[in-house]
């Protein structure tokens, strides 16, 4: 869960400064902010195991190594994308475990993962029509 929530709130954080400092556009900053805030809120309604307690990065099997880092994105859309789907799975995944032990929560968590696929569709659109590189 801890990892999926760092996440969700990272992933969200690169999609709302696109939004930013892309695109100048503060409607889909805010909604994007808005997410982000939304998925800390969530987060605290969880139960409470001590997930910085438990955190081991150095044991963390997922843990990326330099080797497996790879070029980096050629166009501003490929980084959204790469970061909605981020923000996307992590939900999904947090979705899924939530329905363990309350479908209230994981409710909020399949609305907010729409809100996402929503903010994506949106900004790719923007992109689209500036054509950065």
């Amino acid at each position: 869960m801890d990892a999926n929530l760092n996440r969700a709130r990272e992933g969200m954080r690169v999609c709302e400064e696109i939004a930013r400092f892309i695109l100048s556009d503060a409607a889909l900053t805010r909604r994007c902010e808005k997410v982000r805030h939304t998925i800390g809120r969530i987060s605290r309604l969880l139960p409470p195991p001590a997930f910085l307690k438990t955190r081991d990065v150095h044991r963390d099997a997922g843990r990326p190594s330099l080797r497996r880092i790879r070029s980096g994105h050629k166009l501003y859309q490929d980084l959204l994308t790469a970061n909605a789907r981020r923000v996307e799975e992590s939900v999904r995944v947090l979705e899924e475990f939530s329905r363990l032990w309350s479908l209230q929560q994981a409710r909020r968590w399949t609305r907010l993962r729409f809100e996402v696929y929503d903010i994506e569709q949106s900004i790719c659109a923007h992109l689209s029509s500036l054509r950065h590189r």
